[in-house]
């Protein structure tokens, strides 16, 4: 079995889930909006492979609300949800009084992330008709686990987790890696809880309510990740920010990337939601980096670069936001291998398959940091570049790139093409690496017409047609060029 494969469990297919993203962080939780790993073990909040919270509950009196209604807004970045109250008898938490008869409070829930920024805020409205007292709470807890942990993989090791920090109107969960590095995830409220109890790794903030009939009460939280390097001052103090201001700054931002690309209509309903969709995806998906936008794979188990991935997304969304290919370019140049590595299957030239970043690609548990064990990503590249520059004519960013292009053309020749036949075909070298290595890399997908599984080293058809297309680009720019 691959030791970096997804960990299949029955909650994959049969509970109902929620993904809000922005940039690098994104949170997975199911349709009440609690991310609770008791439920799914995929649940939570994350930061560039970390996971920051591993719960994140909401309680009525101890009991879970009931859902009205939850969705997803059409950026990608917020949810809201409608809760009630369930049946709540008299001896729950609001002192021994009267029992509650279920839906007789409105419970609004909404998040939203602004980079790495998690916004909460809960609208509690009474329609009893009569005055109501009752505990709203919520439990926190972060285990810090890496991506690959959530995914299935048991590390032999692990590192320290620090003592749960409470102060007024403020929580601090952390754990220093066994890379030095400590990740924190903080909290601010407001107003503040009532009380906050610590009991084992679970945090608990308390928020007594006495609401009069048709009474409202509004809380809020930010939660913010930390990572804090060894030579770094470890104290941070987090400031709560109003929740309406996130979400005026996030709209404002995703109205002005809508406002830079061109306008496209069809005499077809169904076709123009498809496309307002996909562009909310597209946009969902892509990460600032220093070099531009680069979209990811996908959510929760792929926010990060992937170089096929990259580049064919880049190719297909050409013709709509070329800024999306200048980004993957210079991204992938960037990261392009200039050092034979076995155990990242890099060589020089060779563009990179997968870049992770957390404690285990810092100690080198994974391979993936970058990993470059793709067949197809090098020419997908050129043939990337190549493209680009039809659509442009941006000669600079050619000129720019040139190096790293005739790199990744010797990697082609010398390295591609392993047994000198003039066909590129792929073998790992690495221990943890993939076995098969076009886009069909799961562990068995390649095989005989007898159901036998082939042996790498293999040529597949599409990588040869992706040579020649590269080639031919490439001889074309170069003309260009001069």
């Amino acid at each position: 079995m691959d030791e970096f494969a997804t960990l299949a469990t029955p909650d994959v297919v049969t509970l109902a889930t929620r993904t809000i993203k922005d940039q690098e962080a994104f949170v997975v939780c199911d349709v009440s909006g609690d991310a609770d790993v008791r439920r799914s073990h995929k649940f939570g909040f994350y930061l560039t492979g970390t996971r920051h919270l591993s719960r994140l509950a909401l309680g009525l009196d101890g009991a879970r609300p009931v859902v009205l209604f939850s969705s997803v807004s059409a950026d990608g970045s917020e949810l809201v949800v409608n809760l009630t109250n369930p049946d709540l008898p008299p001896h729950g938490d609001h002192g021994g009084g009267p029992p509650l008869p279920r839906e007789r409070l409105f419970v609004q829930r909404r998040l939203i992330l602004e980079g790495s920024r998690l916004a909460h805020s809960l609208y509690v409205r009474n329609f009893a008709g009569e005055p109501v007292r009752l505990v709203l709470a919520l439990r926190f807890e972060a285990d810090f686990a890496d991506i690959f942990e959530v995914r299935g993989f048991v590390r032999q090791r692990r590192g320290e987790y620090l003592e749960p920090v409470t102060g007024p109107g403020r929580l601090a969960l952390a754990y220093r890696g066994l890379d030095g590095v400590v990740r924190s995830t903080h909290v601010a409220f407001a107003p503040a809880p009532e009380s906050m109890a610590v009991e084992g790794s679970t945090v608990e903030a308390r928020f007594p309510l006495s609401l009069g009939a048709n009474d409202v009460e509004v809380l809020e939280l930010t939660v913010l990740p930390i990572e804090t390097r060894p030579s770094e001052a470890a104290t941070v103090v987090v400031d709560h920010l109003p929740y309406e201001g996130v979400r005026a700054r996030r709209r404002s931002q995703v109205d002005e990337w809508q406002a830079s690309l061109p306008e496209v209509r069809s005499s077809h309903e169904d076709f123009n939601r498809l496309l307002a969709r996909s562009l909310a995806d597209l946009r969902l998906l892509s990460t600032i980096y220093p070099e531009g936008p680069y979209p990811a794979a996908g959510i929760p188990w792929y926010v990060c670069p992937f170089g096929r991935d990259g580049s064919i997304t880049a190719l297909e969304s050409l013709w709509l936001d070329p800024r999306i290919a200048q980004g993957v370019l210079r991204f992938q140049a960037a990261h392009q291998a200039t050092v034979d590595d076995p155990f990242v299957d890099a060589e020089p030239g060779k563009i990179l398959h997968e870049l992770r970043r957390g404690e285990m690609a810092n100690l080198r548990e994974i391979p993936f940091i970058p990993y470059y064990g793709s067949v197809d990503s090098t020419p997908l590249f050129l043939m990337l570049l190549a493209a680009y520059v039809r659509r442009t004519g941006d000669l600079d960013l050619a000129r720019a790139l040139w190096p790293a292009a005739v790199a990744a053309l010797e990697w082609i020749d010398r390295y591609g093409d392993l047994d000198g036949d003039g066909l590129v075909e792929y073998r790992s070298r690495s221990r943890s690496g993939l076995t098969q290595q076009g886009w069909k890399d799961s562990r068995d997908p390649i095989f005989h017409a007898s159901g036998r599984d082939a042996e790498p080293p293999i040529a597949l058809v599409e990588v040869q047609g992706y040579v020649y297309a590269a080639k031919r680009g490439m001889a074309v720019l170069s003309a260009r060029l001069g």
